[in-house]
Parts: C-alpha cells; sequence; structure tokens
C-alpha cells in the first residue's frame, strides 16, 4: 500500500559518562556486520527498505544497531546524552489515508528486544495486543511518524501525526504530519536527548524545501 526508504544516514553520537560511541552510515551494504536486519528489512541500492516490494500489506521490518549502545549507567543511575540522525522517504503511491500503511519509528530497547509476533499494521512492529498494557514487556521510547490513524490510540483528529512515546502506542507529545503532502520527498530528521534535562526532541525538515 506504501513503500518506506530509509536513506539513514545513522548518525549516532552517545555521550556516556567518559567514553563517547560515534556511528556514521551513508549507505547500507547487506554483508556489513554493524548492521542487524530484521523481518523484512533488508539493504537495497544502499538504502533500507521493506523486502517483498509488491506485497506492502502487514510488512514489518528493522535496522538495528549490531553492538549495544550504554545510555545508561546502572551503579550511578547516570542517562547518556545522544544525538541521532537519518533520512527517510515515504511513497504514498497516490492512495488515501484510509488506505496506506501505518509508519516508521526510531525507537529504543533493552538489548535482545526482538520483533513481536502479530506486530504489523498500527503496532508498528513494536508492540502487539499481548505486550501493548504490559509495561514489562515493552520497555520501549520511541519518535514515531504515524502515517494512518487507530482510533485505539492515536490523538484526534489528526489523520497523521508525528509523536514521542513512551511504553506506549499513544504519544506522549505530538503534532500533525500528512505523509501524503511529502509523498516522496526525503526527511531528513535530528532526534536528541539530554540526560541531565531529561528531555527528548526531534526536528525534521524535508530537503526540497
Amino acid at each position: 500500500m506504501y513503500f518506506a526508504r530509509l536513506l539513514l544516514l545513522l548518525l549516532v553520537i552517545v555521550i556516556p559518562l567518559s567514553n563517547s560511541v560515534y556511528l556514521k552510515k551513508s549507505s547500507f551494504d547487506p554483508d556489513v556486520a554493524d548492521i542487524l536486519y530484521h523481518g523484512d528489512a533488508a539493504s537495497s541500492s544502499g538504502v533500507i527498505e521493506l523486502i517483498n516490494s509488491h506485497i506492502y500489506i502487514c510488512r514489518v521490518g528493522w535496522a538495528t544497531l549490531a553492538k549495544r549502545v550504554p545510555l545508561w549507567d546502572s551503579n550511578s543511575g547516570q542517562v547518556s546524552d545522544f544525538t541521532t540522525h537519518f533520512t527517510f522517504i515515504i511513497g504514498t503511491q497516490g492512495q488515501s489515508q484510509s488506505t496506506y500503511g501505518d509508519g516508521l519509528a526510531f525507537f529504543l530497547s533493552a538489548a535482545g528486544f526482538e520483533i513481536p509476533p502479530n506486530s504489523a499494521g498500527g503496532f508498528l512492529g513494536l508492540f502487539n495486543t499481548s505486550t501493548i498494557d504490559d509495561t514489562s514487556k515493552n520497555q520501549i521510547v520511541m519518535v514515531e511518524f504515524d502515517s494512518f490513524r487507530n482510533a485505539e490510540w492515536d490523538p484526534q483528529p489528526v489523520m497523521g501525526h508525528a509523536g514521542i512515546n513512551s511504553k506506549s502506542l499513544s504519544s506522549v507529545v505530538y503534532t500533525g504530519w500528512n505523509a501524503s503532502f511529502h509523498s516522496g520527498d526525503a526527511a531528513d530528521v535530528w532526534i536528541s536527548y539530554s540526560g541531565s534535562s531529561k528531555n527528548l526532541s526531534v526536528s525534521w525538515s524535508y530537503e526540497n524545501i
């Protein structure tokens, strides 16, 4: 129903207590070990796409860092600052908002977290009916670009939105966002977190504007 291409420059900068973690990817190869592809996600011509390009229904895919990223010191309780930057393209293929897919998310989770079964559609590949209300199983913080409104958890009256979510599919804060207004355009996204102020921020712009 729609496609998503992650051009993911995937600039990840994490600043823990004494060291920093830095990763920059301007292209994605299937044979590179520092990125793991899960589910229907795959490297294609240097970008990340959902495979089965002719069957868009119920596709779920992740691209994650292979190495663990230190964000929290269990001894001191100190949380690291981090910044990530990526680019994505969504093509709605002329479909109306009532018929195309649900969007994508940048997420943080505990090491070992895997794609839940039956997590396609509005669950964004991160939740399902068993985990959505179980905080022990959904230790997730995410920034979502949600292109389809699910009445059970998405804000009204907007059809699509960008939001920040903590352990839930319901956004803590959000703003309206319409994927069809920028179909095929590259969105340039910056996400930053300050451990001292506990502030998570997201900004984005489109390259042709």
